[in-house]
């Protein structure tokens, strides 16, 4: 799902900040059991917003995500 949502704005992210910005997608999707794909979106979303804006540690973003 953040693949896609990167793709889609045609960022330019390393291997590794993509990575990470995976895994807090998959953990806050646990932790607040979103299911459907219009959660998933919304999460991605605001997920690749706060890398965007600055907040690029994992820590930092399961914070305001979860």
């Amino acid at each position: 799902m953040i693949r896609k949502i990167i793709a889609a704005g045609q960022m330019a992210m390393t291997e590794d900040d993509v990575a990470k910005c995976q895994r807090v997608f998959y953990y806050a999707c646990a932790a607040k059991g979103i299911k459907t794909r219009s959660e998933r979106d919304s999460l991605a979303s605001a997920i690749i917003e706060l890398y965007k804006d600055g907040t690029c540690v994992e820590r930092d973003m399961l914070k305001i995500v979860v």
